[in-house]
């Protein structure tokens, strides 16, 4: 069981985010991937939880590694290299007769941009606009806002997407988030929601760094876009005719998700498809309303808010919008993650959501 006299031998162990959301009970969350990897990058273990359980579990993960890995017959290492300082305690702590060393594992990132691709490929197999748990009749309500905002155009009416809105929705718990229209330029017309002024400057700035081939963490955000039909995945688009859900034209298929740090997207639950609902529908009248008093507010500095009583699936909202081309202290707006303000992720994993999740060993092929 252990290795050739005096041969060193060091395995990797890391913990991964996987690339995906795990959907259908309760709250879309990311679970996380426990990898230990022989000395030729051969995985020898995976196991796929939220990242508590498998730190608690971590040690004895290794040793059922060392008795029976995936492949290959058992051996001892002479150490393991992890990176993660909280995961290098619970396996110095499990197994103190072996070596744990906390250093980088840069040889995990072809293990992740793997993951990356595989999770891609099987997600544009398995698309549903009713993943995350939203019902067929909330989403048509979303689809018939969705062609009213089209036809409503406010990316012309509204000149730049840094012409921002304050947008809350208290009874909703959306506080402040910060509204973008895209589409001034007559291409990807839509909405991007925010949860700050500074989440906003933080996507630009990533914007950036991505363009210029650098690594940058985007902030959470939600994206409505309208795209051609023929541009939507087969699967989405034959969902749209079979539950004749409405669309204003055939450059107008709405395309909406939320995306985290990782630029890892996910369809809207369906409390967040009505805040969009809300937002959709509330936009036009905002424009209808007020528009010489937005302009103002963002060329000359003159605030302008507006309370609106806005219809949705889920009932009437009063939604609140606020310009301005002044970010100070009373009008600046709390810095908060729209994720967070979304979703309120739960505490505890379901085990039925994991084991519907391949194992990464299956998604995985490791070199030969």
């Amino acid at each position: 069981m252990s290795s050739a006299a005096g041969a060193e031998v060091e395995w990797l162990g890391g913990l991964i985010k996987v690339p995906a959301y795990i959907n259908g009970d309760g709250e879309p969350y990311r679970p996380y991937a426990l990898f230990f990897l022989d000395e030729n990058g051969v995985v020898l273990h995976s196991r796929v939880a939220k990242p508590e359980l498998l730190l608690s579990a971590a040690a004895q993960s290794l040793l059922h590694t060392i008795g029976q890995p995936l492949f290959g017959h058992k051996r001892m290492p002479t150490a393991i290299r992890v990176a993660a300082p909280e995961l290098a305690r619970e396996l110095e702590v499990g197994c103190p007769g072996l070596e744990i060393r906390c250093a980088a594992t840069p040889e995990l990132e072809v293990l992740t941009s793997a993951l990356r691709e595989k999770f891609e490929q099987r997600s544009e197999q398995e698309q549903s606009f009713l993943a995350a748990g939203a019902s067929a009749a909330a989403m048509a309500s979303f689809f018939d806002a969705a062609a009213e905002l089209y036809r409503a155009a406010p990316w012309r009416a509204i000149a730049s997407d840094h012409h921002l809105l304050s947008v809350s929705i208290e009874k909703l718990g959306l506080k402040h988030a910060v509204l973008s229209v895209i589409g001034q330029l007559g291409k990807s017309s839509g909405l991007v929601l925010f949860g700050s002024y500074a989440a906003f400057q933080a996507y630009l700035t990533a914007g950036a760094a991505l363009a210029r081939g650098e690594r940058a963490n985007m902030p959470g955000h939600f994206t409505l876009h309208f795209e051609r039909g023929s541009e939507l995945p087969t699967t989405l688009r034959k969902q749209i005719i079979s539950q004749t859900w409405q669309v204003a034209g055939a450059e107008a298929f709405p395309w909406m998700r939320v995306l985290d740090e990782d630029l890892v997207a996910r369809m809207p639950t369906e409390a967040e498809l009505i805040v969009a609902e809300l937002i959709a529908r509330g936009l036009p009248k905002l424009i209808e309303q007020s528009q010489p008093a937005l302009n103002a507010a963002w060329s000359r500095g003159r605030a302008v808010q507006r309370k609106l009583d806005v219809a949705s699936f889920a009932g009437r909202f009063e939604v609140t919008f606020v310009a301005s081309d002044k970010h100070e202290p009373q009008l600046r707006w709390a810095v908060n993650d729209v994720l967070t303000q979304f979703t309120t992720l739960m505490e505890k994993v379901s085990q039925k959501q994991v084991e519907k999740l391949a194992t990464v060993s299956e998604l995985y092929t490791p070199p030969a």
